[in-house]
């Protein structure tokens, strides 16, 4: 932990390195093998990759010229490609964008996202996912008890709440998103639909990495669904079903008793993703793995790891 002096100097240095020390054009030397700028500061030499690191606003991004400007950079009076804003830098092709790690939810089609039903509408739920707006469900886009395949009547309308209600957590994916940005749901899939016994916990967005499989099953016998979104639900493994065309959310939800074991492991990883989230750190499997297992072998719970204020003490107490 750094003092408010110790502090106040790093941040003196680092506009001290941005401003008195502004390199020239000529101080600049690039080197095109790898996609790699080695940028000199005076004596000092920084090296810049074009893999996705996270920037400031005034961090320079590229130095070449060819590179097309996207969303969340600016071109200074040297011609250098620099953030605008703080987040991820990332390249497509030739355009070079930043995304910003603060902000509401983007959706994108056939993004994973979890949910909060808030309100039940004419045809359709209006569903919490973190966006600027509310997304839409509509009745068409789930699957009736039964997975009936018929067309959806006055009668279905009036027993929407049957289905899902309002504070109902599901899990979904994005269908279709509007130019506005409105996103348009569906559950129609097994492994989509109604949640139950477990715990919601919320994150930046950007902290949860595209991979091929959102839900999965921990070593410690619980099960995480990844929201795109940020929102990850934490809970017991679902209940396999006789067949895997039944939709989740029209099967028998019934809230099981979680044990206090189980419960203890829910609340222990509840409080390792809101570190995640609070310190920046990339959320995978893998990591909350290796994260609570190195806590298990401390022999602390739940109840230690609540009693901690300040975040940077868990990593503190695991890197001892």
């Amino acid at each position: 932990m750094f003092s408010a002096k110790a502090c106040s100097t790093l941040i003196f240095l680092h506009f001290f390195l941005l401003t008195a020390l502004q390199p020239t054009m000529d101080s600049i030397v690039k080197d095109q093998k790898g996609f790699k700028d080695v940028i000199y500061f005076g004596d000092i030499k920084l090296d810049k990759t074009f893999e996705e690191r996270i920037v400031i606003p005034g961090d320079i991004i590229s130095t070449e010229p060819n590179y097309i400007r996207g969303h969340g950079t600016y071109e200074d009076e040297f011609g250098r490609l620099l953030s605008s804003t703080c987040g991820i830098t990332e390249n497509l092709n030739k355009l070079l964008y930043t995304k910003a790690l603060g902000g509401r939810y983007v959706g994108e089609v056939g993004d994973v996202v979890v949910g909060r039903v808030v309100e039940v509408g004419n045809k359709r739920w209006l569903v919490d996912i973190g966006s600027s707006q509310y997304a839409h469900l509509g009745l068409a886009a789930v699957n009736l008890p039964g997975s009936v395949q018929r067309r959806r009547t006055e009668e279905d309308s009036l027993d929407m709440k049957l289905l899902l209600d309002e504070g109902d957590v599901i899990c979904t994916e994005v269908q279709r998103v509007q130019a506005e940005g409105l996103c348009h749901l569906h559950t129609r899939s097994a492994k989509y639909g109604k949640l139950a016994n477990g715990l919601l916990v919320k994150i930046p967005g950007k902290l949860v990495q595209r991979q091929s499989q959102h839900i999965i099953v921990l070593t410690c016998g619980v099960q995480l669904i990844l929201g795109l979104n940020g929102f990850i639900w934490i809970s017991l493994p679902f209940e396999q079903s006789h067949t895997d065309t039944l939709n989740y959310s029209s099967s028998s939800i019934t809230s099981q008793i979680v044990e206090p074991d189980m419960r203890s492991i829910i609340v222990s990883l509840a409080t390792i993703i809101k570190t995640f989230g609070t310190l920046g750190i990339q959320l995978t499997p893998s990591r909350i793995d290796a994260v609570y297992n190195s806590i298990k072998s401390r022999n602390l719970d739940h109840r230690s790891l609540v009693m901690i204020k300040n975040p940077l003490e868990i990593i503190k107490v695991l890197l001892e």
